[in-house]
């Protein structure tokens, strides 16, 4: 039988799911932790069942609790609350980072992980779209400057680091953050050390599925602490990434209204 590994990395390429990015200019916008504060506070909607139809769904049962019955065995489909499948993607990604590490968690070591990466990249995803500048520099194609936001984005990793220990206890969230730090710090580009560049390609409003979006940041890992600037390029695909909306919702309706 393969390994959960090769299962997790099945479930992720089904659901499309990649990583994050980061790059750009200032503009003079100041981002503020009061703003993070509000934005934190933001509602995950819970009304919503988020379909994802994987392929394989053999390899995929001991991640996904519940198929619809009668569906292809080659295309099982999977039902998630809005929550449920906002750490779902989250899950695929952290698993994916943590496949060369030696990081071993339970099952609901691994939940209470992903549930805390999801709150925090949604917090600050919405975060950047409020504070990003928009240009649309042709037809289907728009440049989104994120200023760096070094005092607020070190809010969110105290708030975020605190949710680990809160979560998993000193212990666990050491090892976490001993053995996954530096692959967390870049999925979260910095924590805002470092302005931001995304070109997103497609129309939002008419084709959101066809929507892309390549992101490039350049910061120093805190994790390392070695004074090195490290580079991440990543190309990232909203609809499939996000699938309940919560992330990037904001960001793509700046994007609509920007022509």
């Amino acid at each position: 039988m393969r390994n959960v590994r090769s299962r997790l990395i099945l479930v992720a390429v089904g659901l499309g799911v990649l990583g994050t990015i980061g790059g750009g200019w200032q503009f003079g916008r100041t981002a503020s932790p009061t703003k993070l504060a509000a934005v934190a506070t933001l509602p995950v909607s819970a009304d919503r069942v988020v379909r994802f139809e994987i392929p394989g769904a053999e390899e995929a049962n001991e991640v996904v609790e519940r198929f619809d019955e009668g569906a292809p065995r080659s295309a099982l489909v999977a039902e998630l609350s809005a929550n449920d499948a906002a750490q779902f993607a989250a899950l695929c990604q952290l698993r994916l980072l943590a496949a060369d590490t030696e990081l071993d968690l339970s099952h609901r070591e691994w939940a209470t992980l992903a549930a805390a990466v999801a709150h925090a990249q949604a917090v600050r995803l919405n975060y950047e779209a409020e504070i990003a500048h928009v240009v649309a520099v042709a037809p289907g194609r728009h440049r989104v400057e994120v200023p760096a936001y070094a005092e607020a984005g070190e809010e969110l990793r105290r708030q975020f680091t605190a949710e680990l220990h809160a979560g998993l206890g000193e212990a666990v969230a050491g090892e976490v953050l001993a053995k996954l730090g530096r692959q967390l710090e870049g999925s979260f580009a910095g924590f805002g050390v470092s302005n931001q560049t995304l070109e997103v390609a497609g129309d939002p409003a008419r084709a959101p599925g066809d929507v892309t979006i390549e992101r490039t940041a350049r910061y120093g890992n805190s994790a390392d602490d070695d004074g090195r600037v490290l580079t991440r390029r990543e190309m990232l695909f909203p609809l499939a990434e996000d699938p309940t909306g919560e992330s990037w919702t904001v960001l793509l309706a700046r994007v609509g209204k920007a022509d």
